[in-house]
């Protein structure tokens, strides 16, 4: 598929319509628990929040597309964190709201980036400010809670950061720039001269050198560079996310 077929790409966008018409449609057992059963993925990665990013950058803007785009953000908000949490579930099971950690795959930025993406696209103010709560509660918590593995793009720390710098600066948030700022730190110390990549990334139970964009070095490598304004920002299109602007490095 190219650019140049524009059918290609309305025909995927009419499948996720019909796939946010009828929520049984897209509930089914994630591939890595598939004995927990059933569910209603909300990450980013496998679920609900690609859903909604999907048809918001890439569907035309008809109301059809809209429609089931309210649909998606209005799923994602009946289970948005409240009372001061930051901790979006991964998903709701048959026993209810499922644990996460806080990335770009699953968890508060993912879903919050959806919203604010849909928010931007739509003008729905009410998704805007409850990600801007979530994000906010995220960031003024402990890091170590956010539960994340290593700096991989996907789960780690090089991901939650060009997440949140992508969203302060489009929306001047300072105080979420700040954590990317500080994150964007603490992978740069964490590079590991003994690791054959730099990097080292959980692969299940075990730390493994992984060569990849989404899970490892590749990946981390390029956003540094991204970040320093040393390379084009347009693939972080294919996250969900609006490019950088800028260089988030004062030198």
């Amino acid at each position: 598929m190219s650019i140049a077929e524009p059918q290609h790409v309305r025909s995927i966008c009419d499948y996720l319509v019909w796939l946010l018409d009828d929520p049984t449609r897209w509930c089914c057992p994630h591939p890595l628990r598939v004995s927990e059963g059933p569910v209603h993925d909300l990450g980013m990665a496998h679920g609900l929040s690609g859903i909604v990013v999907a048809l918001t950058i890439t569907a035309p803007f008809e109301a059809s597309y809209n429609e089931a785009i309210v649909r998606g953000v209005d799923m994602l908000l009946e289970h948005s964190p409240h009372g001061g949490s930051f901790e979006w579930p991964a998903g709701i099971g048959t026993a209810g709201a499922l644990p996460s950690r806080s990335a770009w795959c699953y968890g508060t930025p993912g879903c919050a980036v959806a919203l604010i993406q849909a928010a931007r696209r739509l003008g729905y103010q009410r998704a805007r400010d409850i990600a801007f709560e979530a994000l906010t509660a995220l960031v003024s918590s402990d890091v170590d809670k956010w539960h994340l593995s290593g700096s991989s793009l996907c789960h780690g720390y090089m991901g939650n950061a060009i997440l949140l710098a992508s969203v302060a600066q489009k929306e001047n948030w300072t105080d979420i720039q700040a954590s990317a700022d500080q994150l964007i730190g603490r992978v740069i110390d964490d590079f590991d001269e003994a690791s054959v990549l730099g990097y080292r990334t959980f692969d299940g139970s075990m730390l493994v050198d992984a060569p990849g964009l989404l899970n490892g070095t590749a990946g981390i490598g390029l956003a540094l560079l991204t970040s320093a304004g040393l390379c084009d920002s347009s693939w972080m299109r294919y996250f969900g996310l609006e490019p950088l602007s800028q260089s988030l490095w004062d030198d």
